[in-house]
């Protein structure tokens, strides 16, 4: 297995810089179609207080995922689908290809470099959508503190959760990418390593629930429950490297 062979093709410039092109290209138009978004759902938002306060309700302070710096939906949609097409043509394309698990047992110390190109590959697009995400939520931020009247800033209507709208998702993000790359490693022998198997489905599964099944009290033990996650899908991850191959 050959330096070239271990990033299977992605030494080669033409192919990385048509990668970033593209990805460039389609985060750009991304993020101006949830700024958009953003800002037509802002003007309803403020529509619906300005009815409110017409009406003498009273207000209090709400946390509106689509409002103040949440669901950045087309950014994170582009991200998990440069994870899924990154695990498809670098790792399980190869996978199933080249006899790279005889070089890992003959040649010390390359599992360790192996590691690391396969998860450098993956966890890329999750880079991408941090810088991504935090430069649309000090957007969403700006436009909020120009179009919200500073009498509705100053009793608090919404609040800017940057746990849920850029640090969660990325946390989620990188979750699925370890799990798919240690799934797609663990297909090529499947009953070498069941546990594997499992576990990296469990990790795709445990995303699922803590958005959907488990309530949490604090903003902070999600992060904290799914970083654990990641973590466990590290280790066997380690494990299948290591030892199942």
């Amino acid at each position: 297995m050959t330096e070239r062979k271990l990033w299977n093709g992605w030494s080669n410039r033409k192919a990385v810089r048509c990668f970033l092109c593209s990805a460039g290209l389609v985060n750009m138009i991304a993020w101006i179609m949830d700024a958009m978004r953003y800002e037509d759902r802002l003007d309803w938002e403020v529509f619906r207080v300005t009815e409110w306060m017409r009406n003498v309700v009273p207000i209090q302070t709400t946390v509106n995922p689509n409002i103040p710096g949440g669901n950045i939906l087309f950014g994170l949609f582009c991200a998990v689908f440069a994870v899924i097409y990154l695990a498809i043509t670098v790792v399980h394309r190869e996978s199933f290809k080249e006899n790279w698990y005889v070089t890992l047992r003959r040649i010390p110390n390359y599992r360790g470099k192996y590691l690391r190109a396969k998860l450098m590959t993956v966890l890329f697009p999750v880079v991408i959508y941090g810088v991504y995400g935090s430069l649309q939520w000090c957007y969403q931020r700006s436009m909020y503190r120009i179009r919200i009247p500073e009498a509705l800033r100053v009793v608090g209507v919404w609040r800017f959760p940057f746990a849920e709208a850029v640090l969660i998702p990325m946390i989620n993000l990188a979750l699925f990418a370890i799990s798919l790359l240690l799934l797609n490693l663990v297909l090529r022998n499947a009953k070498k390593d069941v546990v594997g198997g499992v576990v990296a489905i469990g990790g795709i599964g445990m995303m699922v629930v803590c958005k959907l099944v488990l309530n949490f009290p604090g903003e902070w033990q999600r992060p904290v429950l799914l970083s654990g996650v990641i973590g466990v899908e590290l280790l066997f991850l380690v494990r299948h490297v290591y030892r199942k191959l």
